[in-house]
């Protein structure tokens, strides 16, 4: 008969298997070790009977680890044993208790002589074999006590046997191979039965049978709101909420989902729950492809272009795999922290309710007595690296993760439990960490946040990866790693972008720090005053249009009074050249500002796409025209058979055609945009007379 073994937990919750006994007498399985807790309370006493290291050949060569034998009784007739093996000693010992627990087995007790008493030895000659290694157990008379090894001494007495005499023979008499004979001997005492321990036993239905109909019932979901609940765990369950954000996803008690499933039933029709069900299905599966999805994706020519079969098949794997949060919280610092994602920690560290890391080496350990004694010895005052950036209380430090591979490594997989797309953990030689640090009031330093960066990319990306942990966001933290990552740009002279896609947090980073860099731009910018012109809005004309159609490339700026107002002439490329950003996170950026808008007394269209901005970014005005003709369209009224003649008619084309095109940008618009949004203008959070560059042969 194949049963479920939540189904034993479920019973013992339900007070329907009311004693240890219940379980041991129709052989039930344990498979849970706090069935054996609830039962023992505090009865249970552990004793470590060795410690050994062991050793493992790999491909990368020996892997030393911890072998803990533990043995658990309660002195009253119930006994375990638990091996594990594991990288730390408290790991192992942890896990050893947990497996003895769930091996835990009733010992039968006799009497030598009369029985008068309580039984106090053995009830006969038992034997047990563990590869070579024989141990035997013969009763002894009351008083004796127990004649035997300190290995098996312990076992038989957590074991409740107070009486016995023991006899071992083998070539291979090592203390596991002797503890475990002696625990294969202590399980045979129930091996026979002798008339005086004869006791009537009424027989009656296992919970099997007597619960059946409470033991049978199947795996159910139900939806609470926005919620898909998963009522299976008879202690806790996880509770997804998709449609607003995948943070929020937490395990929670029965009790409670069973209050919000009947007040969710009570407050709303089936009609309407099943509209929020169908909606929230809807809009968890929009969330889950990504912030970007909702938009329409465009090819170069841009022409719509749906979600590729791979792409979906990747995206539906990482969600099957990363779906429910392994680890509820992680010690960090001075700071408890609630996790938001899952992160692919080894088997063994996985569904803790924390983990804990030392902020100096990056350390994990899943004990918090671990963790304390580490930290009292750990001499690592600050991160591995040298320091490249100090200011006040903040410095930064970089770290190359070919050098300092195990701290890339688990530095990685801290911040995989806050950034939801992160895919390399492990490998990180060809990445460069900065780390910011906060100098406290005692002179300690504490990891405030990273970002990451490729050593090469040919993408020119500045940024892989960035994060500010929880308790140290909205202190534009995220700001001043932004703009370090763009000196860095700036120093080895290229125009930097990070790396797509971005996660909403940090999207919500860079477009502040964008938005108030070209603003500030705008606004201080300081050209050569033209004179006078048109009464028309004023504008930022470009200097020369590129041969790819887009804005001008190569114009210095100028300034031109009208009507009490100043137009700004400035190309996109010199806005790219001045702040480092790239073209098109500065046409992307104009845009959101709307500053990217058809000017013109028909009624206004907007630009919506990168594409367009860059083959027709405004229409013509200085020409007196204001319609505009869609690329495509022209190519389609001007089809030619040569293809090389197409394409060299189509750069002159796009020549001609912008080569009066201009933007509007006016000093007051800049400044209503300033006022009426608050944006903050001062000076920048980051100081560059704090860099304190490396050697280049340092780097």
């Amino acid at each position: 008969m194949t049963v479920n073994f939540i189904v034993i937990g479920r019973g013992v919750k339900e007070n329907k298997i009311r004693n240890i006994e219940e379980i041991y007498l129709f052989s039930l399985p344990i498979k849970e070790f706090q069935i054996v807790d609830r039962f023992f309370g505090t009865a249970l006493k552990d004793e470590v009977m060795k410690i050994m290291p062991v050793q493992k050949q790999t491909r990368a060569g020996q892997r030393t680890r911890f072998k803990a034998f533990v043995v658990i009784g309660d002195s009253n007739g119930h006994v375990g044993l638990g091996v594990k093996c594991s990288k730390e000693v408290a790991t192992a010992i942890r896990g050893a208790i947990i497996l003895a627990k769930l091996s835990v087995i009733p010992v039968r007790r006799g009497y030598w002589g009369s029985s008068l008493g309580e039984p106090h030895t053995v009830p006969g000659k038992v034997t047990g074999r563990c590869g070579s290694v024989i141990c035997r157990l013969v009763p002894a008379p009351r008083g004796t006590g127990i004649v035997a090894a300190p290995t098996p001494k312990k076992l038989l007495q957590l074991a409740g046997i107070t009486d016995c005499y023991t006899t071992s023979r083998g070539s291979t008499r090592t203390l596991g191979n002797f503890v475990k004979a002696t625990f294969a001997a202590i399980g045979n005492t129930y091996g026979f039965l002798t008339p005086d321990l004869w006791k009537d036993t009424e027989f009656k239905q296992s919970p099997y049978q007597e619960y059946s109909d409470i033991l049978a019932a199947k795996q159910k979901f139900s939806k609470e709101g926005s919620a898909t609940t998963l009522l299976t765990n008879i202690f806790t369950t996880y509770t997804m909420r998709g449609v607003i954000d995948r943070r929020l996803d937490e395990w929670v008690t029965s009790e409670r989902i069973v209050r919000a499933v009947a007040a969710s039933s009570l407050g709303a029709t089936p009609a309407k729950r099943a509209g929020v069900d169908e909606e929230a299905t809807d809009e968890g599966e929009t969330s889950r492809q990504g912030r970007f999805s909702k938009k329409r994706k465009l090819n170069g020519s841009g022409s719509v272009k749906g979600p590729k079969k791979q792409e979906d098949a990747l995206e539906k794997e990482h969600e099957k795999n990363t779906k429910v949060r392994n680890i509820g919280a992680v010690v960090f610092g001075l700071y408890e922290i609630d996790t938001w994602y899952y992160s692919p920690f080894p088997d063994e560290y996985k569904y803790l309710e924390k983990v804990y890391f030392c902020e100096r080496c990056m350390k994990y350990m899943k004990m918090k007595e671990t963790w304390g004694r580490h930290m009292s010895l750990c001499d690592h005052k600050f991160p591995p690296g040298g320091l490249v950036y100090e200011n006040g209380r903040n410095k930064i430090y970089e770290v190359d993760g070919k050098l300092n591979k195990l701290y890339g490594q688990n530095l990685c997989l801290l911040a995989k439990f806050f950034i939801d797309h992160k895919t390399i953990y492990y490998d990180v030689e060809g990445f460069i960490f900065y780390i910011l640090t906060e100098v406290d009031n005692g002179n300690d330093e504490h990891i405030v946040g990273y970002f990451s960066k490729e050593k090469v990319s040919y993408d020119n990306n500045n940024l892989a990866c960035i994060l500010v942990f929880p308790p140290y966001q909205r202190q534009g933290y995220s700001q001043l790693l932004i703009e370090f990552s763009y000196e860095l740009s700036k120093k080895e002279g290229k125009i930097g972008s990070p790396e797509k896609p971005i996660s909403d947090l940090g999207m919500k980073g860079y477009r502040s720090y964008w938005n108030r860099t070209i603003l500030r731009l705008l606004k201080n910018y300081k050209g050569t005053c033209t004179g006078s012109g048109s009464s028309s809005l004023s504008t930022t004309p470009p200097e020369r249009i590129d041969s790819n159609g887009g804005i001008d490339t190569d114009g210095n700026g100028s300034i031109q009074q009208i009507n009490d107002d100043e137009r700004i002439k400035i190309s996109i490329n010199k806005i790219s050249e001045i702040t480092g950003i790239r073209q098109d996170d500065v046409i992307e950026t104009l845009r959101d500002l709307g500053f990217l808008k058809f000017r013109n007394p028909k009624p206004r269209r907007r630009i919506t796409t990168i594409s367009a901005v860059i083959s027709h970014p405004i229409n013509n005005m200085a020409n007196g025209d204001h319609r505009y003709e869609p690329y495509y369209q022209y190519l389609n009224n001007n089809q030619q058979k040569d293809q090389q003649y197409q394409l060299h008619r189509d750069e002159e084309y796009t020549q001609k055609r912008n080569q009066n095109r201009f933007i509007c940008i006016t000093r007051r618009m800049v400044d209503d945009y300033i006022r009426s949004q608050g944006v903050r203008l001062e000076n920048r959070v980051f100081d560059i007379c704090g860099l304190k560059w490396l050697p280049n042969e340092s780097r």
